[in-house]
């Protein structure tokens, strides 16, 4: 057993443990119905729905987020060592890499491939 660590006011807590959070699996039983849907790919579809929209999302703040570096890099006068080594940042491969996913998604919703 790992030590407990000692926590404000006096609490103590050992490591790993989250008070109030169960690490038991619970699973629901499925009707018929649930595991059809699942079988046909019809459950998967509001998922992406959710995706898709957190995606767009961070793709939002990325191009927000590198706007301001790239703001404050030329505020600052000097270059980004990344760009200048590979030719984009590490902001413009975290936007192409989320639109690549945005596309996926796209495509997994219109029932093409992943």
């Amino acid at each position: 057993m790992h030590d407990p660590i000692q926590l404000e006011r006096g609490s103590t807590t050992t490591p790993g443990f989250v008070p109030g959070v169960s690490t038991r699996v619970h699973a629901a039983p499925r009707s018929a119905k649930s595991i059809s849907r699942l079988r046909s790919g019809d459950a998967a579809k509001p998922d992406l729905a959710r995706l898709r929209a957190q995606a767009d999302q961070v793709l939002a703040e990325l191009l927000i987020d590198r706007d301001q570096s790239e703001s404050r890099t030329q505020v600052a006068g000097h270059a980004d060592p990344i760009r200048r080594v590979t030719g984009r940042s590490a902001l413009d491969r975290a936007v192409e890499e989320t639109r690549a996913l945005l596309a996926r998604i796209d495509a997994a919703k219109n029932g093409g491939p992943r």
